[in-house]
């Protein structure tokens, strides 16, 4: 028999067990569906992740840390140097250093019209506005100069501002309200004999240039609702403690104290490791996007793992499925077996005649089972846009269907099915044609 008769003998076969094949089909069907929707879903999560780095320059980003990583902030873990301007111009000297900004925050009060609310202000240096996840905003521009008497807002700073549209408040003044400390206030009021109140309204007014729907960064980060120029949020007058312990622990020191972290761009992936090395060097502690990025991927392969068992399990179901079509096909198709070897059929004919059957309802069964599965990521994620929508978060795409997994699908299935279809393959090969052929 050629290889052209044992296909088209196969083929004959499996159209003739119309119903069955088919049925046996569906299974593998619903198998590769289920293995493609959940690991579709790990890779779109993984695309996302990896998306949002990407957007952030953060493959070529770390940050400089007032204490190692994982160490508790005690005295004797603090560096001998602090993150300061003075470790901001050190840093910037290191060849392959684009950028080096510290992470300014501070609570403010925002005034537009006859609405106010309490929020919180962000610095950010112009540079950092090249980044591409910038680019794409709701409204407007971002600012073009670090000292600009501009501002970016948040989407969703705008609804407690009474806005409706983000274009409309474009060009529009909006009043920053912080609170400094005032000696002198203190002073009167304790003379005075009134309330004590050290603070006073510092009053700021700038533009609204861009607003933004950027609200998370990777590693759970929350940008804050009002983003700043650097220069224009370092001349705001404003107290720097959170709590009146920190406002104790300034007054009683005359040393500066320092940034929260730093955060360092390098030029290139390529100068990355140099210039992590060379921070590292100087004495001071970093964090790498790009290990904590290792450790997501690694998360990852576990979560893949946990979601591919559930397809599995249901392919395993299918091929059992295979096992029953093909040994069944056997006892009805005893005789004919007889004939073939009577014919001169040999073993290896009869068992590639079986393996054909199997890999042939395989491949179909992985090719309608990409097609089902891929409407399933479908139908999840028109599901997914309409809860996001819904509650103004921002819009992403939950699946993906990469090659590999197109590919993998196609070979996993077909793989399966010979394996299924390989003990009944064996069993016919066993057939005696004397037997067979007195067989009714």
């Amino acid at each position: 028999m050629t290889p052209k008769d044992v296909i088209l003998i196969a083929l004959g076969n499996l159209w003739r067990m119309k119903l069955r094949s088919s049925l046996t089909i569906c299974g593998v069907i619903i198998g590769i569906a289920a293995l493609v929707s959940m690991l579709s879903f790990g890779a779109g999560m993984q695309k996302n992740i990896a998306g949002t780095f990407k957007s952030f320059d953060l493959f070529n980003t770390l940050q400089i840390l007032p204490v190692a990583p994982g160490e508790d902030a005690k005295l004797d873990s603090l560096p001998d140097k602090k993150l300061d301007d003075a470790a901001i111009a050190e840093i910037l000297k290191i060849p392959g250093v684009k950028s080096v900004y510290p992470e300014v925050t501070f609570p403010v009060k925002v005034e537009f019209g006859d609405k106010s609310t309490n929020t919180s202000a962000q610095a950010l240096p112009v540079i950092e506005t090249e980044l591409s996840v910038f680019k794409d905003l709701s409204a407007g521009r971002f600012f073009l100069s670090d000292s600009a008497e501009e501002v970016v807002l948040q989407q969703s700073l705008l609804k407690k501002l009474g806005v409706v549209k983000p274009d409309s408040i474009i060009g529009m003044k909006i009043t920053l309200v912080s609170a400094k400390f005032d000696f002198g206030s203190a002073l009167n009021s304790l003379m005075l004999g009134r309330e004590l109140n050290p603070l006073v309204e510092v009053r700021r007014e700038l533009t609204v240039c861009g607003v933004t729907q950027l609200n998370m960064h990777p590693e759970g980060m929350t940008w804050k609702q009002l983003i700043l120029p650097a220069k224009t949020a370092q001349s705001i007058e404003r107290v720097n403690f959170s709590n009146p312990l920190d406002l104790l622990s300034q007054l009683s020191s005359d040393e500066q104290k320092g940034y929260p972290y730093l955060n360092v761009r390098a030029i290139s992936t390529d100068r990355f490791d140099a210039v992590r090395d060379s921070i590292d060097a100087l004495g001071y502690h970093t964090f790498s996007f790009i290990d904590s990025f290792e450790q997501i991927k690694k998360s990852f392969l576990i979560f893949d793992a946990v979601l591919g068992v559930v397809g599995f399990i249901a392919l395993v179901v299918a091929s059992l499925g295979i096992v029953n079509t093909m040994v069944t096909s056997i006892l009805e198709r005893y005789r004919e077996i007889g004939i073939l070897k009577s014919l001169g059929a040999e073993d290896r004919h009869i068992r590639n005649l079986f393996l054909v059957e199997s890999a042939t309802i395989g491949f179909l069964g992985s090719v309608f089972g990409l097609a089902f599965g891929w409407v399933i990521t479908r139908i999840g994620s028109m599901i997914a846009t309409y809860f996001m929508l819904k509650e103004g978060a921002p819009v992403m795409e939950l699946f993906d269907l990469p090659w590999w997994l197109i590919t993998g699908a196609l070979i996993f299935g077909v793989g399966v099915s010979l394996l299924a279809g390989l003990y009944p393959a064996i069993r016919a090969t066993k057939v005696e044609p004397v037997k067979a052929l007195r067989h009714d």
